[in-house]
């Protein structure tokens, strides 16, 4: 047993998940058909990744995915997209553009209006600053540069809006990022006041970025999406992330509970030592069965909604807009 893989038999035990063993991939492939993945992490990155993107493609396609959607918090990905397609057929292979200081000490509509632009259109989701956020720079006390989305009085700045307003021409997701949840809910609150479809609150699940039952319930309510990262069950002690504590079962399935139906589930994995993606989307469609959530509803979160977002189904249920 590698470091690898013993971290991650560690992370599972005491989460109380079972590990889900390389031997047992093939065998449990009908369970993700149709997964859409999309918020994960690969190398090339400014990060270590626990595998590339080329490799994630193919052990995507192996378990049954209908796609994956790439995230780097300092670098396009879109754009390798579109040769990772031409190398790997039989999967959609999406990336999307992170506001972070790479692009710009503040928020860079021209970025985006490239990124939209860019060959094959597989830029699909636009990201407000993560890293980078004034929120998170903040909070943790951080000494970098900031980017701001909002003027601090409650109001967003004129590029916010402007970035989600070319996102609702390309029928392109907007997610909120690593803002506040207060912030997150002004931009759920203009992406309704403008008719804008795919304007997604960033894992509101995890740290100090989560929402109350309240705050779930408006940005629902609204029309946004909500972003049930799968991470935070696996990070913690005894994992290759100990620094952050790890959510309970009870705690996460309240979450997905509050409002099911305008929730979807990733895993944004990709660090060294942890599960890598495949795996830890079958651990956590494993572990919300035993909890008692129906294949209907985990279809729902793992598949509809996220091929839906990043435009694979042009339409969703009438009931699901609120």
């Amino acid at each position: 047993m590698d470091r690898r893989q013993f971290l991650v038999a560690a992370t599972c035990a005491a989460s109380g998940m079972t590990a889900v063993k390389p031997a047992d991939a093939s065998a449990s492939q009908s369970d993700l058909v149709g997964v859409c993945d999309i918020h994960l992490h690969a190398a090339p990155d400014s990060k270590a990744r626990s595998l590339s993107e080329y490799d994630m493609a193919l052990e995507a396609k192996a378990a049954g995915y209908r796609a994956v959607l790439f995230k780097s918090n300092d670098f396009s990905c879109h754009d390798r997209a579109y040769l990772l397609r031409q190398a790997i057929p039989g999967i959609e292979l999406f990336g999307s553009l992170v506001l972070n200081r790479a692009t710009g000490a503040s928020l860079n509509v021209y970025a985006v209006e490239k990124a939209l632009a860019t060959t094959g259109n597989l830029c699909r989701t636009v990201w407000m600053p993560t890293l980078d956020a004034e929120y998170a720079v903040r909070t943790f006390k951080q000494s970098t540069p900031f980017i701001r989305v909002s003027d601090g009085n409650g109001k967003l700045l004129p590029e916010t809006l402007k970035i989600m307003e070319l996102c609702a021409q390309a029928d392109v997701a907007f997610a909120t990022g690593h803002s506040s949840p207060a912030e997150s809910l002004l931009m759920a609150q203009a992406a309704h006041d403008m008719g804008f479809k795919k304007c997604i609150i960033t894992h509101p699940n995890t740290l100090i970025w989560k929402m109350t039952t309240a705050q779930l319930e408006k940005a629902a309510s609204l029309g946004a999406w909500i972003e049930f990262c799968y991470l935070g069950r696996f990070w913690g002690e005894d994992s290759a992330m100990p620094d952050y504590p790890r959510q309970s079962l009870q705690e996460a399935t309240a979450i997905l509970r509050v409002a099911p139906e305008r929730t979807f589930i990733t895993t944004d994995l990709g660090q060294v030592g942890m599960p890598r993606p495949v795996e830890g989307m079958q651990l956590a469609r494993n572990e919300l069965l035993k909890a008692g959530f129906d294949s209907s509803s985990l279809r729902s979160m793992l598949c509809s909604v996220p091929s839906y977002l990043i435009g694979l189904d042009k339409h969703m249920s009438r009931r699901l807009y609120g």
